[in-house]
């Protein structure tokens, strides 16, 4: 009989691998250089990283979120 589905995909990652994953993402995000090879577009961006306030968690509407980025300079296409 062939293994269940749902055995395998209980399986939780292991916390070092979880930890590492993490910091290679944030100390990716802090190099523009690396930021650009993954194509985005951050010559507007006035430094790295960029960190903004929490209120942003509160939008709900995405026409809102395009006037916020837009008064950051920032484009989201």
């Amino acid at each position: 009989y062939p293994l269940c589905a749902l055995a395998v995909s209980d399986e939780r990652p292991v916390s070092t691998q979880s930890t590492w994953a993490t910091t290679s993402a944030l100390a990716a995000s802090a190099s523009p250089a690396l930021v650009m090879a993954r194509g985005h577009r951050v010559q507007s961006v006035p430094e790295f990283p960029l960190v903004i306030s929490d209120d942003v968690e509160s939008v709900e509407k995405q026409k809102k979120l395009w006037r916020f980025s837009n008064q950051l300079v920032l484009s989201l296409m």
